[in-house]
């Protein structure tokens, strides 16, 4: 022991065990700490206060992050959900532009289901289709890794067959960070996001990411089953007003033939009024009566 380390620095030795309980705990203000001579136990004081900052940041960063990815669930539609990701993930992430695609197995492609950008231009659009067996992306829903790539420019010239990768670089991105969408262990997809500046992607982004990716994935899952909920919906009430239409309009046919039936004897006027009923009954089994 120095000379400066004296019975004093034995108490600031418990102090600094002690501090390192609170951190252990989640209580990051050491601002009682004592304050001595520059020796070795007082740098570490310094970078337990230090350590204690930076873990309380952390700790305020990845709250705020559950809090966003719970908000989310508020969302109904696909789209809803998409934009505000896009609009709350930018204190967690570096990007100007973000798409989402859907894996299907049965085809083995990936297709490009949603888009936004900064940018002035949009080249990767939705409905952008690719083949996934084979393909880099495979691998990122095999290892359920995030992948970096900090310069697409060094990487078309890897990859000059990547498509993709051209029209990316056509609308000024230059890197981007690619993250799969597994829930319950099924892959659904993926979420890009990109950057028009270079070397934008750390792997602190990568455990960001991580620390939603469950939650999020399972988050987009249920807002494509909503959306193509809707969807249905949509098609059966169009379906449902065309024979409501259909229905009117067989009544108006049949209101104006009933006076001429009676009026003159004509077979055919009898005819077309049991086609109509035809008609009617074949309506009512299939679609039932509005």
């Amino acid at each position: 022991m120095s000379q400066q380390d004296t019975p004093r620095s034995d108490n600031r030795l418990a102090d600094y065990i002690a501090a390192t309980e609170k951190l252990r705990q989640g209580k990051f203000d050491l601002s009682d700490l004592p304050v001595s001579p520059r020796t070795d136990l007082t740098r570490l004081g310094d970078n337990l206060k230090a350590l204690a900052k930076a873990l309380e940041n952390n700790n305020r960063e990845w709250q705020k992050l559950t809090l966003i990815t719970s908000a989310l669930n508020s969302g109904f539609l696909l789209d809803e959900v998409l934009d505000r990701v896009y609009v709350d993930f930018h204190d967690f992430l570096p990007y100007d532009r973000m798409g989402v695609s859907l894996v299907d197995n049965l085809t083995q492609t990936v297709t490009a289901i949603w888009a936004r950008t900064d940018h002035p231009r949009m080249r990767l659009r939705k409905g952008y289709t690719a083949r996934l067996e084979g393909s880099s992306l495979q691998t990122i829903l095999n290892t359920g890794q995030p992948r970096i790539i900090n310069d697409l420019e060094q990487y078309l010239r890897d990859h000059p067959d990547s498509f993709s990768t051209k029209l990316v670089l056509s609308e000024g991105i230059r890197s981007s960070i690619t993250c799969p969408l597994i829930s319950g262990g099924k892959p659904i997809g993926f979420i890009f996001f990109s950057s028009g500046q270079i070397n934008a992607y750390q792997d602190a982004h990568v455990s960001v990411y991580q620390h939603i990716s469950e939650q999020l994935s399972a988050i987009v899952e249920k807002s494509i089953l909503s959306t193509e909920n809707s969807t249905q919906q949509a098609v059966i009430a169009r379906q449902e007003g065309e024979i409501r239409a259909l229905h009117v309009a067989l009544d108006g046919i049949h209101a104006a033939l009933y006076p001429l039936n009676h009026a003159v004897e004509s077979p055919g006027l009898d005819e077309c009024r049991a086609i109509l009923s035809e008609i009617r009954a074949i309506l009512s089994a299939r679609y039932s009566p509005l």
